[in-house]
């Protein structure tokens, strides 16, 4: 259960106008540095998500070895 459902649903719909956006981009031959950035941003907007929902599972008593599985899945 994610406490703060309301904050990761609103980051979800920022990341969504952007993910749009990357697409407007691509299909209008935007430059390629643009894209890339707007690309990063949505990246790293991921990552803060995720964060988030790792930090609230391991606040509510969720198992961190589960959750370093996780982050060192991800770092291969």
């Amino acid at each position: 259960m994610i406490d703060n459902k309301k904050e990761v649903m609103r980051r979800l719909r920022i990341i969504k106008g952007h993910l749009q956006a990357i697409v407007f981009m691509v299909k209008r031959d935007r430059y390629c540095i643009d894209i890339c950035q707007q690309i990063k941003a949505v990246k790293g907007a991921l990552k803060k998500i995720n964060n988030m929902i790792l930090e609230e599972y391991l606040k509510n008593g969720g198992n961190s070895f589960q959750v370093l599985k996780i982050i060192n899945y991800k770092k291969k």
